[in-house]
This record gives C-alpha cells, sequence and structure tokens, in this order.
C-alpha cells in the first residue's frame, strides 16, 4: 500500500509538472507569436514607405544620366509573399535610362551603385539614420552617374 501510495505521488507530481510546463509552453507561444506579427507589421510599415519612395528616387537620381532631358529610370520593389514577406524575400528590380527591365544582379558596377544608392535614400524616408559614411561609392560609376549622385545628394 504504500508503495502504492508513493506511486500515486509521483504520478501527480509528474501530472502537476506537465501542467506547468504546457502553460509554460503555450506562454513562449503566445509571445513569440506576438513578436512574429509585431515584426511583420514593423517590416511591412517599413516596405511601404520604401515601395513608395524607391521610384522617385531613382527616377530623380538617374535624370540625365544619359544626357539632357533624358528621363530617369524605374524603380521597385515586390515582397514574393504578402502572408510571411520573410519566407520568399523582396525583388529589386530596375530600368536604368535606355534599358529594360532587370534585377539588381544583372547589372553593371554603375547601375548597382546608383540602384544601391536609391534603396539607401529610400530606406532613410522611413528612419534616418544620425550619419551615413559612404566609403568609395564612386567605384564604378562613370562621370555621368557620378554627377547625377553628387547632384542627387
Amino acid at each position: 500500500a504504500d508503495q502504492f501510495a508513493a506511486a500515486a505521488e509521483q504520478v501527480t507530481q509528474a501530472e502537476q509538472g506537465m501542467a506547468v510546463a504546457q502553460r509554460s509552453r503555450e506562454d513562449v507561444d503566445q509571445r513569440f507569436e506576438r513578436v512574429r506579427e509585431q515584426r511583420k507589421l514593423l517590416f511591412m510599415a517599413c516596405y511601404s514607405v520604401v515601395r513608395d519612395q524607391i521610384g522617385p528616387i531613382y527616377k530623380k537620381l538617374t535624370a540625365d544620366t544619359l544626357g539632357n532631358g533624358i528621363e530617369g529610370g524605374k524603380a521597385c520593389l515586390d515582397v514574393e509573399d504578402f502572408e510571411d514577406p520573410f519566407k520568399a524575400g523582396v525583388t529589386f528590380t530596375v530600368a536604368p535610362p535606355g534599358k529594360g527591365l532587370n534585377v539588381v544582379a544583372l547589372l553593371s558596377g554603375g547601375e548597382k551603385t546608383l540602384a544601391a544608392m536609391a534603396l539607401l535614400f529610400a530606406l532613410q524616408a522611413f528612419q534616418r539614420p544620425p550619419f551615413l559614411l559612404l566609403d568609395e561609392i564612386d567605384a564604378h560609376l562613370d562621370h555621368r552617374n557620378l554627377q547625377a549622385l553628387a547632384s542627387y545628394m
């Protein structure tokens, strides 16, 4: 009888421990889900601003890079999965003046630099950093693109 009572006590303690662990797991799951939702909200708020700003900034930054009066290029950002934007990613597509749409990876060094700078400036529209340190951003820029960047800045 004593062994039975001891075993029953151990089962009761194990059940109580399991219930505590289950509640703790549920609490962690709920907190994790709140963090995931907050992360998604913050990302989408930033994405919305950057998406709206990237086109006009890139157009202004690349205006006249092919000569006076030549309109600037086009740029856009697209989230591949709005339900879970961290799963698939964001596509950054640009059309430099006089060229068709391309993903940034397929651009020349100078075109990539201007696209990256447009993205940086668009990100600043969402949250301005206290300062920027840009080292050798002119390395891949020809004279016209360098002038365009200097004029924009």
